[in-house]
């Protein structure tokens, strides 16, 4: 996708994304309460990467956690990354 595209979907989604590595990555990251919290968000990323067999790379800490989203086949952002951000939207947040 090229970065236009990318920011126009990015644009429609309600978490804000960052957009880097010249539009090859899009990251965010979640503050939760605690690491229950925390692991429970993590555990329901898994189950959307599994529905859409496309995985992020997730950084996990006591009350946070980074996912990064990026399709490694293609080397920068694609449609796949952004349906998985649209799933990981769904996800209710305490």
């Amino acid at each position: 996708m090229d970065i236009t595209r990318i920011q126009h979907a990015i644009a429609q989604l309600r978490i804000p994304w960052e957009i880097q590595d010249k539009g090859k990555v899009m990251k965010h990251t979640f503050t939760l309460k605690d690491f229950t919290e925390t692991m429970q968000l993590v555990n329901a990323i898994a189950n959307c990467a599994q529905q859409l067999d496309h995985h992020p790379d997730m950084h996990v800490s006591y009350n946070a956690v980074t996912v990064e989203l990026s399709t490694h086949a293609t080397g920068d952002i694609s449609e796949k990354d952004i349906e998985l951000a649209q799933c990981i939207e769904k996800i209710p947040l305490s």
